[in-house]
């Protein structure tokens, strides 16, 4: 590292790995206090898991959909969402709504019936993609009831 003047200068207080290998981490402080840290960082080939859940409102007008995001091993980095059914390598497309990633959940109101694709993509590369309907939305029967007057 010759008093690291050669490698990766690192100056963010996290670092990410593009890809699996070999990695050694050299660290020095002013008074010349030198540490050394090898590090092997394994392939990353899961894709992310999505999990759906999809409620229809008391109106019956509208549908709340609630999507959990998860990666066993790297960080989810990216979320959309497009109307029609699309696999993973057709993403991100310009009609695709994304949504930051935040705590891995997102909570929409949908009102438009019809076929839906959930994305995501880990900090890997890892994609997954899940297909979904929104059913025509039918007003639930109001909840009073009749009673005859004597």
């Amino acid at each position: 590292f010759r008093r690291g003047t050669a490698g990766t200068t690192v100056t963010s207080p996290g670092i990410r790995f593009a890809k699996a290998g070999n990695y050694t981490l050299y660290t020095a402080d002013y008074a010349g206090n030198e540490t050394l840290l090898h590090y092997y960082l394994c392939e990353d080939t899961n894709t992310p898991e999505i999990l759906l859940s999809l409620h229809v409102s008391p109106s019956g007008y509208s549908h709340q959909l609630i999507a959990e995001f998860y990666d066993k091993e790297s960080d989810i980095a990216r979320i959309c969402l497009a109307t029609g059914e699309y696999n993973a390598s057709t993403f991100p497309l310009e009609t695709s709504l994304s949504f930051p990633v935040a705590n891995n959940r997102i909570n929409l109101r949908l009102n438009t019936p019809g076929c839906y694709t959930m994305y995501a993509e880990d900090i890997r590369g890892n994609t997954s993609t899940t297909v979904f309907t929104i059913p025509l939305c039918n007003p639930a029967p109001t909840d009073s009831e009749e009673y005859t007057l004597d």
